[in-house]
């Protein structure tokens, strides 16, 4: 018969609207998963969760908020395993089909028990640069440099103003410092 190893196993299933999953594993060997939580998909409820298992997926805890305070739903939270054993994640914040989106990330040095700052990860697109370095969107995890540790890099996508929205184009972001800062890198 099948293994029940490659069983699906459900994370969570709340009647909410609980999507765009992410994954990884720490480096104290839990599974985490990441995802975004409302009451319904583009609601200005949602936020970024994380439930993680202690038994290699087999259960899983309790649901905790990893996204930090912001104005607009938050989205689409990406982590990555980064060599000094750190997590972070890449989330969105999204506003409206007219109002902003901005690109942050969050780092945990506790395996995802606690999570840093919310740092800001600049995009070039200005659509609805009101504040500047809006218009952009993160929808996946950003990547480390293997011959240069702390050096991240992030892919986006982005809007400018005078564009037609439904036109976007790539670009990326880059930290030097684990995260702790974002540049443009054009």
């Amino acid at each position: 018969g099948p293994d029940p190893s490659l069983t699906p196993v459900e994370v969570v299933n709340d009647t909410a609207y609980n999507a765009l999953p992410g994954m990884c594993v720490a480096p104290n060997d839990d599974v985490l998963v990441f995802y975004t939580a409302g009451s319904s998909h583009d609601h200005a409820d949602q936020v970024c969760k994380m439930k993680r298992s202690t038994d290699d997926g087999a259960t899983w805890g309790t649901a905790v908020t990893v996204s930090g305070t912001h104005t607009y739903r938050l989205k689409t939270p990406q982590p990555t395993v980064l060599s000094d054993g750190s997590i972070i994640i890449t989330y969105l914040e999204a506003g409206n089909a007219s109002s902003v989106q901005r690109c942050w990330s969050r780092r945990s040095t506790d395996n995802g028990v606690t999570w840093g700052t919310p740092v800001r990860i600049p995009t070039l697109g200005t659509y609805w640069a009101t504040d500047g370095n809006m218009g952009g969107a993160v929808t996946a995890p950003c990547v480390e440099d293997p011959s240069s540790p702390g050096t991240l890099r992030v892919a986006l996508h982005a809007i400018n103003s005078g564009q037609d929205p439904t036109y976007c184009y790539v670009h990326t972001s880059k930290s030097t410092d684990y995260g702790a800062s974002w540049s443009t890198d054009a």
